[in-house]
């Protein structure tokens, strides 16, 4: 039913790039390059699906408690969310009645104990949206911000352009949170609803100033040196090539970019923004 590329954050708000796939009766997680299956989840155990109220492109898979093999909801990014969802809506929908999808800017989630040799009993963590002007200088989306505190909360910083500039947006009666069941019904869509992307839409917004970059528009960078690397995250380039800028965490020196359809972790010295 979908097959396309997006990138899992892991119990340590660590970016993974991760194949997704989606059945009639499964989502599928695997490694890239080797397609190694890391997590199959029965559609029927996708309780729900959280959001925030920006245009990012994070969503939260929550999972049925008990599950073999996957212990905890899967946290995703991908320019695609839209669509993902609403496949997973309507897949859900012929086998296991209705899906619920929340949209809040601030998610709780399931996640096992952080560390690679941690062991530990499943515990609830919170992802937090805030709006941060100065990624407009920098010409990113959005930044995960991997030493937020305390170590239960992870922080997702976006772009005013994704935020409150964005042309579609969430408004709800409460502040920062809603909820919204999605089934394969016929129904009517309440005023301002858009049933293709199961969102509320915000009156016409003024118009854009000009050269407004789209959500799929990132910065872009030249490789200065060649870059190789055994590991399925990374991303080998070579000198003079092209790069497009998904994500760029300051604190650690790798950036998350797309090459010839490939995405993957790049070392930031190693490239310069065009």
């Amino acid at each position: 039913v979908f097959a396309d590329t997006v990138v899992k954050v892991n119990r340590n708000r660590k970016s993974q790039e991760r194949c997704l796939l989606i059945s009639d009766l499964a989502l599928y997680t695997l490694t890239i390059g080797k397609f190694k299956l890391t997590n199959r989840v029965p559609l029927t155990a996708i309780t729900s699906i959280s959001m925030s109220t920006f245009a990012d492109g994070y969503f939260v898979l929550h999972i049925a408690p008990g599950l073999k093999g996957v212990a905890a909801d899967l946290i995703i990014t991908s320019v695609r969310k839209a669509e993902i969802a609403t496949i997973l809506t309507t897949e859900v929908s012929h086998i296991a009645g209705t899906l619920q999808m929340r949209f809040s800017d601030r998610i709780e989630y399931r996640s096992k104990p952080a560390g690679l040799f941690s062991k530990g009993n499943i515990g609830v963590r919170t992802l937090e949206f805030h709006e941060d002007a100065s990624l407009e200088a920098q010409g990113a989306v959005t930044k995960l911000d991997e030493k937020a505190k305390p170590a239960t909360a992870m922080r997702i910083l976006v772009s005013p352009a994704f935020g409150a500039n964005a042309a579609i947006q969430l408004h709800t009666s409460e502040p920062n949170s809603a909820a919204v069941t999605v089934s394969s019904a016929p129904r009517s869509a309440p005023r301002g609803y858009n049933s293709e992307t199961n969102r509320e839409t915000a009156p016409p917004p003024p118009p854009p100033p000009p050269h407004r970059k789209s959500f799929s528009s990132f910065p872009q960078a030249q490789a200065m040196y060649d870059f190789k690397s055994d590991s399925s995250e990374d991303l080998p380039f070579r000198t003079g090539n092209l790069l497009r800028i998904l994500e760029r965490n300051a604190s650690d020196g790798w950036w998350t970019a797309e090459l010839n359809g490939k995405t993957g972790l790049i070392p930031a010295n190693y490239v310069r923004l065009l």
